[in-house]
């Protein structure tokens, strides 16, 4: 009889146990148990965050982030439900996380809010912990999670963990001083403990290292500050003399530093009422004990074969295992109590399947229900693997029960399952077994140098690197520093340390290499890459031997009511998933999909077929397909995949025919594809009849199954936690999707055009729809592709310690969505459109999650032609919002050619403050966006980049449209592009105006005119003023365009505006400057301005007094000034002068007033500065109107002279009076 092939029903999807949040792990510091009860809890310490710390070797990262224990504990009807406990630091660490998919509805009744259950709890021990010194248990009634930690000090901690503790919220204070209780059994001062057990919350058992047992019991509602204890030995109650002995023999085993006898317990094991232990020791046998009486009712080997003395040796058990025993506990048989079924790890290892049944005497005994069958495992392959754990579960059939199998080779592990009716147990173990197919994004090509891309691979590997779910943040920085150490055998550098991650790699990949010549003597840039490319492989192969290092298989857990097996490593844990339809078709034989006993497995494990696709065609299409591709040398993958690319994202003006032809001749497939690759791909064809059986249905049917997907449930809410599982099942869908249709792509360019195909195709092979369906379908791939690639750090909407969030406390701390974490932007495209529904027996999780992945990728629109748009669009709103810029730029490849794309294109480039051909792409977009139909701009086609306002100017005409341009310019500081969409939008502003456009346009008209200002187009601001209806406004606005042309130095231009009307508020404005100006040697020179104003509108004695005020000004500040020859104050009596002259005879006079009180100016110290001590003074006086004429002025420039002339000379008074003549001059 052949051996059967397992089928590759499963799959595993491995996840980091680490959270994404930032800061969302607390430290909690235990004391010994003296310390505990000597200084009570004064030794506990707070919360504190874990900071997380980076490893310089293997060594210290393992024991930092990579546990020696962990698996998942699965509770019921409480939550969390599954919580993730791992032993790090050497076993002084115990690590404790939620890791629900979906979330939960509070605990109290009251509360309708989903809870979040996302911190990580970290408990520090003094002293280590023992292996296999760890138990879970929940008491009924609470909601509390009891566990128990023994180190090897003997010390017991009893931790009660409040669901709180897990959330954070408030009152977790209170939780924290008194989570924890310590306990030191006295039997511990003479035996040593092996190997702990619970039964309940309330009762323990611990194996010991002489063959008793060690059983604590307390109180209900005790806290684990004291325990009953009862040693438990064959002899009975009593324990033997051996037993307060050291106890020590040859035929011992060590283990660590105990010798631990023949009789010790390694796996133990609970009867369903808790009433009977049954136990493995390591003499290879199992025994039933009567924890009522503590006695032992029945042992048997562990293979029920009755052994001779000198076999004894050669049946020890290792005391390392513990995984040999699994009770059931429904009876499927009359005078049967439960089951058993333990495993031998004995040779090629064999398991066997007990009845319990009770004997005349009440006690139970153990038979053999197979005792003619060998129930041995067949191993996966022909290398040494063994069995790490096993577990056998029920199902809703009594007699059905599911056998889990983790086998491990070294850091290779695989996961065998087996549906086995425990009453015909033979004939189910010779059924074919189900496996799990190991995931496909490790197989993912490395970047490579390549001549269709820049020859400087750094960027290819940052991105293969920083891959989102590839490698952790501790495995990069152990990784540069091992890289580092092996190329310079130095520590680094304190100071690097403050460098971001990427920028330490690319500096210390450079350091390495060195810019050479060629023989030539010209420079080798060609040498240069490569070896820049090997110091990369370099870094990834020290990465990849620390993710190997962590994905070590440490255990299996399942959840029963979930329908979900977990297998745990020692640096993360994998959900174990059905397949999907296509994942069927790539990892199984053709012949296993018509195999009855293939459609049985698939659905006794609740394999959700999507479609009624012939699976066996599909299989040769795909397999033809990538087996072409396959073969083909690395520069035509190349050619393909850029040609590819340019097909999908690039117009096309030709023909779909003249388009497959360009491909086929880009490719250069002539000369490419040699005969035996031809051959090769006929042969593998042959199964579909050749290409004759090359069908437009086969290729829309392979389609059907990629595309798969239940309908969207909406009862359960996903965990971050759950989340990141479908977002690693989402990534490699996508990776695996868009592999296959690349596939099929290719292979229909091929045979379309060579010409030794196309005689063998039929009439129903439509290459043109073919070619167009799936490039429509590898376009949403290729743009979930990238959002699988790219990570984002998502910031919280308030900081932390904010006024409105309040200051850190312990009983405040941050729920995650207030957390910042690093996350792919396909995470949170997922986040934001699932719900995982809840578990069901005909739909378990293992089939949910692959099933609704698939479906939320559907889900994005992006298969969707009508949608893709739309969709794409609010991914790069998401991104300009978010402020990524970077990631914006790359991303905007994937917008199609339409109005809305170019609007998008437009708001790119102004972030980039590409302002210029931004304007381009906003004219572009106009016409389509201002049109009422159809409407491509809402808030949520924008992602909310745009508000409620904002999308209320779209699709309302061309004015509105160009008015949120020159809103957008405006809001990024460009008033001159601000400025010309102001003046666009009000050429499309109707001349019947209604009320709503009337105040549409004067705002536009305000808009106009202040960007006009702004980037000083005076002339454009002028002419808009000129349009303003309202006087009022009207004049505000002359009034500032004055000042700000008078400050800038635009003073010639101003005077060439008539102001028509408005000559009168121009002329007050300037006076009123003039009042206000306290130095006149800086800022604008508002007098001249005032004086050429006056002058160009013909009023000569206005000018006149304005410069006789000026006049006054210069002769007070020159009291105080160096300049002894007053030089200013001379050229400003020849002006006043000047224009005075012109008046004509009898008319040169103006109206001043005159000073009656000049106290203040004698006090006051002036200064050419001109503060407001100078304007006070002036405020001070009284005044007095007068008529000074041009007799006067000549008058005082004479004295003005004649003062300048005594002080050359030196004759000048230092009295009183010469000051007051002075000041009285003026």
């Amino acid at each position: 009889m052949a051996e059967k092939v397992p089928y590759y029903v499963f799959k595993e999807t491995q996840v980091h146990s680490e959270s994404s949040y930032s800061d969302s792990t607390v430290l909690i510091r235990l004391p010994t148990h003296s310390s505990s009860t000597r200084d009570g809890r004064r030794s506990y310490q707070q919360f504190q965050p874990d900071k997380l710390s980076f490893t310089e070797d293997e060594t210290a990262f393992a024991e930092k982030f990579l546990a020696s224990a962990s698996s998942i504990h699965i509770r019921h009807d409480k939550y969390p439900r599954s919580v993730l406990w791992r032993v790090l630091d050497g076993g002084k660490t115990l690590s404790l996380r939620a890791v629900d998919l979906n979330k939960h509805k509070g605990i109290s009744k009251k509360s309708e809010s989903w809870t979040e259950i996302g911190l990580t709890l970290k408990f520090v021990f003094p002293n280590p912990i023992r292996p296999a010194g760890i138990a879970f248990a929940d008491a009924e009634g609470q909601a509390s999670l009891n566990v128990f930690i023994l180190t090897i000090s003997n010390d017991l901690y009893t931790l009660s963990l409040r669901d709180s503790l897990f959330c954070g919220s408030a009152g977790s204070e209170g939780n924290a001083s008194d989570c924890y209780k310590t306990f030191l059994p006295s039997a511990f001062t003479i035996r040593y403990p092996h190997r702990l057990a619970a039964a309940s919350a309330y009762d323990l058992l611990i194996s010991l290292h002489d063959g008793g047992l060690l059983r604590l019991t307390r109180e209900h509602g005790g806290d684990g500050s004291f325990w009953r204890e009862s040693v438990l030995t064959e002899g009975g109650w009593k324990s033997s003399l051996r037993g307060y002995l050291t106890w020590q023999g040859q035929n011992s085993i060590r283990y660590g530093n105990m010798n631990l006898a023949r009789s010790t317990a390694t796996s133990i094991a609970f009867s369903p009422d808790n009433s009977y232990l049954f136990t493995v020791t390591l003499d290879h046998t199992l025994k039933a004990w009567n924890l009522e009486k503590g006695l032992v009712d029945c042992s048997k080997d562990l293979l029920d074969e009755d052994r001779k003395p000198e076999e004894a040796a050669s049946f020890q058990i290792d005391p390392s295992q513990a995984s040999l025993m699994v009770v059931l506990g429904e009876s499927c048989s009359d005078g049967d109590l439960y089951y058993l079924v333990t495993f031998s790890p004995i040779g090629p290892g064999q398991f066997k399947f007990w009845a319990v049944k009770q004997s005349p005497n009440d006690q139970v005994y153990m038979e053999d229900m197979f005792p003619d069958t060998v129930f041995e495992p067949k191993a996966p392959s022909s290398e040494i693997w063994t069995i790490a754990q096993f577990n056998v579960t029920a199902t809703a059939n009594a007699q059905s029960k599911v056998m889990t199998i983790l086998w491990k080779n070294n850091t290779n592990y695989q996961v065998h399952r087996q549906d086995i009716d425990i009453l015909e147990a033979p004939q189910s173990w010779n059924r074919a077994w189900c496996a799990a197919a190991t995931e496909r994004l490790k197989d993912v090509p490395l970047p490579a140098p390549s001549e269709l891309k820049p020859a400087d691979t750094t960027e290819q590997w940052l991105e293969y690197l920083y891959c989102p779910g590839r490698f952790t943040m501790p495995m990069l920085e152990t990784a540069l520093s091992v890289y580092e150490h092996s190329v310079s055998k130095r520590p680094r550098s304190s100071a690097s340390h403050n460098k971001a991650l990427r920028e330490r790699m690319c500096s210390s990949i450079g350091s390495t290499v060195t810019l050479s010549r060629n023989a030539d003597g010209a420079m080798d840039y060609h040498r240069y890459h490569l070896d820049i490319d090997l110091q990369w492989r370099r870094l990834y192969r020290a990465a990849k031997d620390l993710q190997k290092q962590s994905g070590e298989a440490l255990s299996i857990a399942i959840d029963v009511s979930e329908g979900l097996t977990w297998v745990v490593s020692s640096g993360g844990v994998s959900a174990i998933r059905n397949c999907s339809d296509l994942e069927l078709v790539l990892h199984s034989r053709p012949e296993t999909f018509h195999q009855k006993e293939f459609q049985e497995t698939c659905e006794l494990n609740h394999m959700l077929r999507s479609t009624d696709v012939d699976l066996v065609s599909v299989h040769a299409l795909i397999r033809a397909a990538s087996t072409f591709v396959e073969n083909f040398p690395g520069s035509l993958n190349q050619s393909a995949a850029a040609i590819t690319d340019s097909e999908l994202f690039q117009d096309q003006a030709s023909s779909v025919t003249d388009r497959i032809t360009s491909f086929y001749d880009r490719c250069n497939f002539v000369d490419q594809i040699s005969d035996d690759d031809y051959n090769q791909l006929k042969l593998n064809l042959k199964p579909l009849g050749g290409f004759e059986g090359l069908s437009t249905t086969l290729f829309d049917a392979t389609l059907e199954i990629i595309l798969q997907g239940p309908k969207k449930g909406r009862d359960g809410l996903l965990t971050e936690f759950g989340a990141t599982v479908l977002t690693r099942v989402a990534q490699e869908t996508i990776e695996l999707n868009r592999s296959v249709i690349q596939s099929l792509l290719v292979l229909v360019v091929f045979v379309t055009i060579d010409s030794a195909c196309e005689e063998e195709l039929v009439d129903h092979f439509d290459a043109e729809q073919i070619y167009l369906t799936l490039l429509s379908s590898l376009k949403g791939h290729e743009v979930l592709y990238w959002l699988s690639r790219r990570s984002i750090l998502n910031r919280p909407t308030k900081e932390i310690g904010s006024a409105e969030a309040g200051p850190r406390k312990l009983s405040a701390t941050p729920s995650l969505s207030e957390k910042s974490r690093e996350v792919s932007l396909l995470h949170l495209l997922i986040v934001e459109l699932s719900s995982l529904p809840r578990a069901q027996i005909k739909y378990p999780h293992a089939s949910l999650i692959t099933h609704y992945s698939h479906h939320l990728l559907i889900q994005t629109g992006l298969f969707d032609a009508e949608e893709y748009e739309a969709k794409v669009g609010a991914i790069l709103c998401n991104l300009l919002r978010c402020g990524e810029l970077e990631l914006a730029t790359s991303f905007s490849k994937f917008l199609p050619s339409s109005e809305f794309s170019a609007y998008l294109r437009g708001r790119l480039d102004l972030s980039r403050n590409h302002n210029s051909i931004a304007a381009l792409q906003f004219k572009k977009a106009a016409l389509g966006l201002a049109q009422s139909t159809p409407k491509y701009v809402t808030l949520e086609t924008t992602d909310h980049l745009l508000d409620l306002e904002e999308t209320q100017l779209f699709h309302h005409g061309q004015a509105k449209y160009f008015k949120h341009i020159a809103d957008l310019y405006r809001k990024h500081r460009d008033y001159t592009f601000a400025a010309d969409f102001a003046a666009i939008a009000l050429q499309y502003v109707n001349s019947s105006l209604e009320n709503e456009m009337s105040n549409f346009r004067s705002g536009l008209l305000a808009d106009l005119f202040s960007s006009s200002i702004r980037s000083s187009r005076y002339d454009i601001a002028y002419s808009t003023l000129c349009q303003y209806t309202d006087k009022q406004l009207q004049q505000n606005g002359a009034q500032r365009l004055v000042t700000t042309m008078c400050d800038s130095g635009n003073s010639s231009l101003l005077l060439t505006f008539p102001f028509t009307g408005q000559q009168p508020e121009i002329d007050a404005a300037l006076v009123e400057k003039c009042q206000n100006t306290l130095n006149l040697y800086t800022g604008a020179p508002y007098h001249k301005i005032l004086y050429a104003w006056r002058l160009k509108h013909g009023d000569f004695r206005g000018a006149a007094s304005i410069l006789y005020d000026r006049l006054q000004r210069l002769h007070m500040a020159s009291t105080v000034s160096n300049d002894t020859q007053n030089s200013a104050v001379t050229q400003a009596y020849l002006a006043l002068i000047n224009i005075l002259s012109t008046l004509g005879e009898g008319q040169a006079w103006i109206l001043v007033e005159k000073k009656r009180d000049q106290n203040s100016l004698k006090r006051g110290r002036l200064s050419p500065v001109m503060d407001g001590a100078y304007l006070a003074a002036l405020g001070s006086t009284d005044s007095k109107r007068k008529i000074v004429t041009l007799d006067d002025i000549r008058k005082e420039y004479q004295a003005e002279l004649d003062s300048i002339a005594l002080v050359e000379n030196g004759q000048f008074s230092f009295t009183d009076g010469d000051v007051m003549e002075g000041v009285e001059a003026l």
